[in-house]
């Protein structure tokens, strides 16, 4: 039984995981697309910071990439989840 339990958590992390990959993968199209549309910088991380934190009821971790134009989030989550990871290992 223990052992069916394990690989049903397994599978669901391995399911999850996916999501938030595809998720990343998403933002970063976004973002690429923003960037080719406008100019660099042009209310385009502003406008997605304030949708990704709404409000201040969540908390992110990124990584941002100048050189190549890039940023990748790492963690969202409510200030208590926030509280709960290390930001400098997510």
């Amino acid at each position: 039984m223990t052992t069916l339990i394990r690989q049903a958590r397994s599978n669901a992390l391995k399911a999850v995981n996916t999501e938030r990959i595809n998720l990343y993968w998403q933002v970063g199209e976004y973002i690429s697309r923003r960037i080719a549309a406008t100019s660099w910088g042009e209310k385009t991380v502003d406008e997605l910071a304030a949708y990704l934190i709404k409000g201040n009821n969540y908390r992110k971790v990124a990584r941002v990439s100048f050189q190549y134009k890039s940023m990748m989030i790492k963690f969202v989550g409510t200030h208590a989840e926030y509280d709960k990871v290390d930001a400098a290992t997510v």
